[in-house]
Formats: structure tokens, C-alpha cells, sequence
């Protein structure tokens, strides 16, 4: 019997400290628990929701700043990536580099190098296909891969320095040979400039659609001049009047 009664002390006991370890911090005087200090990660990650069912997200600093803004700042997804080859089939060739903002390029656009990285890409943005296909009579906004639109500036120099797209911002897609087939006297001037240099125009049967590999001009609809690669490896700028040859890109799908 008193083996039996030890036995539902010792248990009863080892219940009630485990009831203590699992139950937390006391509590403090008025029923209250005490609050644990919110680390900085974790006020960084604290969302809340307002009575008008609009999220936020607080900041290490304590402030909020709504969700809806934030993603502003975050630009959508890229369907038309592509690296812009200057000059092709010329011995000067170049790819195309659209330069960062900050000092000292200055989002500068040289067609300089040799071989395509980051900063040689870029996101041509249909601004009215509404189906988002690139085609060629397309105007577009070329997006760098640092986010900034290039923009034609009033002196007709071209840099990536633009955060929204308007009028100086887009530009039109010519496709050459498409251009050619229809009788556009730049296109007719472009299709005999390749002629010139050996090749010969293919019109695919792809409602205008713009290929891997397609030769392309893009035509400044604010200025009415076209991208221009000076010497075919020096700085781009926007004072082409029509083709030619420093007028001519390929395009080069990434």
C-alpha cells in the first residue's frame, strides 16, 4: 500500500512540473503575460489587415507601408528578352549594352561589345498589341536589366535612364524585309542595302511576328529618327533619318 501511494506522489509531482515547464512565463500582475521583445526580422515580416481589407507590411522601423505600392517597384515578367546585335554581317558587329544609371556611364547605350551578359539584354515591351506578340510595325519600350526605360532625350542622345514609359520612351519595330514587302521607302532602301551585303530577304509566313536572327530597325515615334550605332561600335543615339547600315540591328532572342 505504501509502495502504491509513493508511486502516485512521484507521478503527480512530475505531472505538475511539466505542467509549469509547457505553460510559459508567469503571469504578470493584472493576468497578463509579459511581451516578448519582436526582433527586427521579424517586425520586417508583421503584415496587418485594415477594417477596409487593405494589406501592409511594417517595416524594421516600425512603419507600414502598403503591399499594393510596394509592387509597383517590382516589373512584370519579361516575354520578349533579347540581346540586339549591331551592325550584322559587318565586320564591325557589336552587341548592343545598355549601361546602369548611376555614375559614371550614366545609363549610357554602347554597341561595344564583343559577347552578351547582363547589362546586354533587354525587354522589348509591346505598347499596343494587346496580345503581347511581338510583330513587326510593334511600338515598344526597351527596358534594361537595370530596370530603367530607354529614352530618346531632346539633344537625340539614347539612355536607359527613364522609370516610366511615355512619348520619348517608345519606339516602332521595323522588320526590313517585312518593310520591303510592303512598299515602305525605308524598307525598300534596307531590303537593297542587304542585297548589297550578300543576303536576301525572307518573309515568313508568321502574321509578321518577329524571329531569332530577324534584322530590325527601331524608329524613335517622338523624334522620327532612327537607332543609331555609331561606326557600328561606338555610342547608340537616335539620329538616323532612315536604314542604313549603322540603322540595322539583329535580334537575338535570350
Amino acid at each position: 500500500m505504501r509502495i502504491s501511494t509513493w508511486c502516485f506522489a512521484f507521478f503527480a509531482g512530475m505531472l505538475c512540473v511539466i505542467g509549469l515547464v509547457t505553460a510559459g512565463p508567469v503571469l504578470q500582475e493584472g493576468g497578463q503575460r509579459p511581451m516578448t521583445p519582436m526582433t527586427e526580422a521579424d517586425d520586417a515580416d508583421h503584415t496587418a489587415t485594415t477594417s477596409d481589407g487593405t494589406r501592409h507590411t511594417r517595416s524594421a522601423t516600425g512603419g507600414y507601408e502598403d503591399l499594393a505600392l510596394l509592387s509597383l517597384h517590382v516589373p512584370p515578367p519579361c516575354r520578349h528578352r533579347v540581346a540586339l546585335l549591331s551592325c550584322p554581317h559587318q565586320p564591325g558587329e557589336r552587341y548592343v549594352a545598355f549601361k546602369p544609371p548611376e555614375e559614371p556611364t550614366m545609363g549610357a547605350v554602347m554597341a561595344d561589345r564583343d559577347a552578351r551578359g547582363t547589362t546586354e539584354t533587354a525587354c522589348l515591351v509591346p505598347q499596343e498589341n494587346q496580345d503581347g506578340q511581338l510583330t513587326h510595325g510593334e511600338v515598344v519600350a526597351i527596358r534594361s536589366s537595370s530596370g530603367m526605360y530607354v529614352a530618346v532625350t531632346a539633344s537625340g542622345t539614347v539612355e536607359a535612364i527613364s522609370d516610366a514609359v511615355g512619348p520619348s520612351e517608345r519606339f516602332k519595330v521595323i522588320n526590313e524585309c517585312m518593310a520591303a514587302k510592303e512598299g515602305m521607302a525605308d524598307g525598300l532602301a534596307a531590303s537593297g542595302l542587304a542585297s548589297g551585303l550578300g543576303r536576301k530577304c525572307v518573309i515568313r509566313k508568321n502574321g509578321g511576328r518577329i524571329s531569332d536572327g530577324d534584322v530590325i530597325a527601331l524608329k524613335s515615334t517622338a523624334s522620327g529618327h532612327y537607332l543609331t550605332a555609331e561606326g557600328c561600335n561606338w555610342r547608340v543615339n537616335a539620329s538616323g533619318p532612315a536604314i542604313g547600315v549603322e540603322e540595322r540591328f539583329m535580334v537575338r532572342f535570350v
